[in-house]
């Protein structure tokens, strides 16, 4: 039995099978939700439920802050647009926890510039956007790895349903960036398993297929349909070999890999 606890923040389409997978492998898990059902639910899985409206509020009334100062890692799986209105709130959750507590943080590869060109962790980001200024208060803590996400692809959610139905299709020799669901989660638990101290970590595919010839074979695969685009330009592609080489962790899906429900 593993002794570490975790505290995970987002149930949600990528937060939920991640709990679950930490769960199978023996973590101890304090989970939080804003919605009531959920806090059942995680009642009932055995893990410790948290309020996310208490947790991320100045007042710790309904959250014991010496359970919180227990957790050795923090993960955040929230979207960005939850901290969109008001910034600050990541800053008043992250204190909850001890400085010394590992955070992994999922941000997205769209913090990089949108220029024609190979994007690795050392590239330049939009630090006004969002996800600039979300990344550099998690880069305040003592400990922590930012995993920069590509495109998420796996079961009830693929691009290419919402590709299906446009009359044009744009950038069809941009190249794709994307990654499996279950593959992010790997990641995820990589980064907890082998601790290293202030990393950022590109999580992307390293086949880059055109967007012509992805979306065409995926719409072929799950729809019987051809599908074309406009060609447009070559686009960015992300490189996220970095967390192979200095990780336990190895791309398991291909980008072709359909089969699952979308």
């Amino acid at each position: 039995m593993i002794n570490n606890r975790i505290a995970l923040i987002g149930l949600g389409w990528l937060g939920m099978p991640l709990a679950q997978e930490l769960q199978s492998k023996g973590y101890r898990l304090t989970v939080s939700s804003r919605n009531k059902e959920k806090l059942t639910y995680i009642e009932a899985q055995g893990w410790m439920p948290l309020n996310f409206n208490a947790i991320a509020s100045p007042n710790l009334s309904e959250v014991n802050a010496e359970d919180l100062k227990s957790v050795q890692h923090l993960i955040i799986t929230l979207p960005p647009s939850t901290f969109k209105e008001n910034t600050s709130l990541l800053k008043i959750l992250l204190e909850k926890f001890d400085p010394n507590c590992q955070v992994i943080f999922t941000s997205s590869t769209g913090i990089y510039l949108n220029e024609n060109r190979a994007y690795d962790e050392t590239s330049a980001v939009d630090t006004s956007s969002l996800l600039g200024v979300l990344e550099q208060e998690i880069k305040h803590r003592s400990n922590y790895c930012i995993l920069r996400l590509a495109g998420l692809i796996g079961p009830k959610r693929h691009p290419v349903k919402f590709l299906l139905n446009q009359e044009t299709r744009e950038n069809g020799a941009a190249e794709v960036n994307l990654v499996h669901q279950n593959d992010v989660i790997q990641a995820i638990i990589a980064c907890i398993s082998e601790e290293k101290n202030k990393i950022i970590y590109n999580v992307c595919y390293p086949d880059h297929p055109t967007r012509a010839e992805y979306y065409n074979k995926a719409s072929q695969f799950y729809y019987q349909k051809e599908m074309t685009f406009n060609s447009g330009e070559k686009g960015r592609s992300i490189l996220g070999s970095k967390i192979e080489k200095e990780r336990k962790f190895k791309y398991s899906h291909k980008i072709t890999d359909f089969g699952y429900i979308i």
